[in-house]
């Protein structure tokens, strides 16, 4: 709740969201000696936190039908997949969480990944390499609201 005087016709009050939410709805309400007016506004506000950078980490498991065996890529170069974590990680000296943040993923084996209003830090994803895509894999993701975008990517 803002409260200010204005002595003129126009007047601006600022403030700021201390809590990043979704939206916000933004009621005015105007007093006089005479009467009082209430107007909202017909779409809400939509209050973001800017990302800052990606911090980008993976994290390999070589596995025949879900078991785990190794995490060295030198030992098992015959399996047939490998199950590979990848996870962003909220940078330390960064105070405000990036909020409704839609990553695109680019898995570099021609698979892609779109996840959606993402607002925990660190997020993870669990991508399967099969045997056929082994080899130097160049994996890609982009992130972006509606006040930020961050691209990061990373080679193994």
């Amino acid at each position: 709740e803002v409260h200010g005087l204005a002595n003129e016709d126009n007047h601006t009050f600022a403030h700021v969201y201390l809590t990043p939410s979704e939206s916000y709805q933004i009621v005015c309400t105007v007093t006089n000696a005479i009467n009082t007016l209430e107007q909202s506004l017909s779409s809400p506000i939509i209050v973001q936190n800017r990302i800052i950078k990606i911090i980008f980490d993976h994290l390999e498991f070589w596995g025949i039908d879900g078991q785990i065996l190794s995490t060295h890529e030198s030992e098992s170069k015959a399996l047939p997949s490998i199950d590979t974590i990848f996870s962003l990680q909220r940078p330390v000296d960064i105070e405000n969480i990036p909020n409704a943040v839609t990553c695109d993923w680019d898995f570099g084996d021609t698979t892609t990944l779109i996840s959606d209003h993402i607002s925990m830090w660190p997020y993870s994803v669990k991508h399967t390499y099969t045997t056929e895509s082994l080899g130097e894999v160049h994996v890609h993701v982009t992130c972006r609201n509606l006040v930020s975008e961050k691209s990061n990517s990373t080679m193994f």
